[in-house]
């Protein structure tokens, strides 16, 4: 069961990067395609989390740092990534996201006191390789966005460790709330400012259709 919802996650996933690749395309703005990822994400938890009525308990947590903070991931993450693929092919910022989960596999002894054994190692070095392959940082095609799109996998990489530290201590709703909640907010001004029209019903409702694919994935 496990595995499969990771599979409709990132098939979710995909659709947040089809939709803001070609959007990018034409011409609407990252920031603004940003805060229409979280826009909908936060609609939709909002509706969710007020089912149960509006106490104000039912948006309080111990760990509200660790809360906020993993939404500023999420959020960066994002905002880096949209802006990565309009000057890089999908394939390449699929590649580099990939390299998320190796961070999370190294990472997750220091932070999480995860061991991993020599297998895991060996995999987590190879795959480094794999992507130092597909970025060629010394070749003459390299593009600076693939220094935005590294950093981005970092921040999802802390994302999900926080997550994981947070799960069975946060009720998954109220994280859902506070990462639309986080991107929402930070990112309004931007999308105020420059804010462009689409430029028919379709485009439209792709842009809105990032909102509930976060929502979804996450």
């Amino acid at each position: 069961v496990g595995i499969l919802l990771m599979l409709v996650a990132y098939l979710a996933f995909s659709g947040i990067d089809v939709s803001a690749k070609w959007l990018g395309l034409l011409g609407l703005p990252a920031l603004q395609l940003s805060f229409m990822r979280y826009v909908g994400h936060f609609a939709i938890s909002s509706v969710l989390i007020f089912k149960g009525g509006v106490e104000l308990n039912r948006f309080d947590t111990d760990h509200r740092f660790l809360v906020i903070l993993r939404g500023f991931l999420l959020m960066s993450s994002t905002i880096l990534n949209f802006i990565s693929i309009q000057y890089l092919p999908l394939t390449l910022t699929s590649t580099i996201l990939f390299s998320a989960p190796i961070m999370i596999c190294a990472l997750s002894w220091p932070l999480l006191g995860e061991r991993g054994g020599i297998w895991r190692w060996s995999a987590i070095m190879l795959g480094f390789c794999g992507i130092l392959v597909a970025i060629r940082p010394f070749d003459e095609s390299f593009h600076w966005a693939v220094l935005l799109s590294v950093t981005g996998a970092f921040c999802f990489a802390l994302y999900s460790l926080l997550t994981r530290k947070l799960s069975g201590l946060v009720a998954s709703d109220t994280m859902q709330f506070y990462s639309g909640a986080v991107g929402t907010l930070v990112l309004l001004p931007a999308a105020i400012m420059l804010w462009q029209n689409p430029e028919n019903a379709f485009q439209w409702a792709v842009m809105i259709g990032l909102g509930f694919f976060g929502w979804l994935g996450h």
